[in-house]
């Protein structure tokens, strides 16, 4: 009797760890990583060399991690129409595609 509870218990666990892979990925060129080209304000154009390197890497689960002038956090991330809206708790960060650059307006 222990044999098939054992047995049983494990088919379990097998199928338990199957169905926690199985979720929603995202199929976008935007996945992966993203590093800041340049920084631009009221005008103002600074280089990555000037102010520091920042970064944002997209998951293909909705995660992203972003990485700013040496602090990170990290948030969700969705396809939009004309590029992708980051969300930080109840904060919304739209990125626009223009050519190869994904620009972030913040």
């Amino acid at each position: 009797m222990n044999r098939k509870i054992f047995a049983l218990l494990s088919a379990c666990l097998l199928l338990v760890s199957l169905l926690a892979g199985c979720g929603k990925k995202i199929d976008s060129p935007f996945v992966g990583t993203w590093n800041a080209a340049k920084y631009a304000m009221s005008g103002t154009e600074m280089s990555v060399d000037e102010l520091g390197e920042s970064s944002l890497e997209f998951k293909d689960s909705g995660k992203v991690t972003v990485t700013f002038l040496g602090q990170s956090g990290s948030g969700t991330w969705e396809p939009g129409d004309a590029g992708l809206v980051i969300r930080d708790g109840s904060d919304e960060f739209p990125c626009t595609l223009q050519g190869t650059t994904l620009v972030m307006d913040y």
